[in-house]
């Protein structure tokens, strides 16, 4: 591929290809490239940092994908995956739970029908040790979309650590049903389900 000097949707397409792959190193090099090129849409701006963002956070490097979240939402302020992005990182990889569900909110706020929200929102919510938020969450989730398996599972294991066990192994088949059967494996061997 060709890729001229000043030319930002080809250093932007550049990019994603080699993020997809797994060149994270080359990714960011060409996102700065395609960041550092004026002028271009508002949108294709944020939408530059949020994958930069993500190819930091793919080398690990989560401070500097938090930058990158943080400046998506600048550029943009009702950039709905950046806030989803930037709550996945606090939540699931810095352990930021407060910031985490500040931005789940922002998220479900802006699209109320955010299915990944709510779901992440309520694994930081399990983690807060917050269940019935939790179990709340999920339902939405599954409400939404109810093939959702991961919202199925994670219900199930809430309600079968709570001893609700009708209602657990009813979850953990329907997520086993779905592709997911972890906790329906799990549950069986600990005597809790039948499969």
């Amino acid at each position: 591929m060709r890729v001229t000097k000043d030319h930002y949707v080809t250093h932007s397409r550049l990019a994603s290809f080699l993020s997809e792959k797994g060149n994270f190193n080359a990714a960011i090099y060409h996102y700065n490239k395609a960041i550092s090129i004026k002028p271009q849409p508002l949108l294709s701006c944020a939408e530059n940092q949020l994958a930069r963002g993500n190819a930091y956070a793919g080398l690990l490097m989560y401070q500097l994908a938090i930058k990158d979240y943080d400046e998506a939402i600048r550029i943009k302020p009702d950039f709905v995956n950046a806030y989803f992005t930037r709550g996945t990182a606090y939540g699931k990889l810095l352990g930021q739970y407060d910031r985490a569900l500040d931005d789940f909110n922002k998220t479900i706020q802006l699209k109320a029908d955010h299915v990944d929200a709510y779901n992440n929102r309520g694994i930081v919510y399990t983690k807060l040790n917050m269940l019935d938020k939790a179990v709340d969450d999920f339902t939405k989730a599954i409400l939404l979309r109810p093939d959702y398996r991961n919202a199925y599972e994670n219900r199930a294991a809430i309600y079968l650590n709570q001893g609700n066990v009708t209602a657990g192994c009813f979850d953990a088949k329907k997520a086993c049903e779905l592709g997911n059967c972890a906790v329906l494996h799990s549950s069986v061997r600990n005597g809790l389900c039948r499969k």
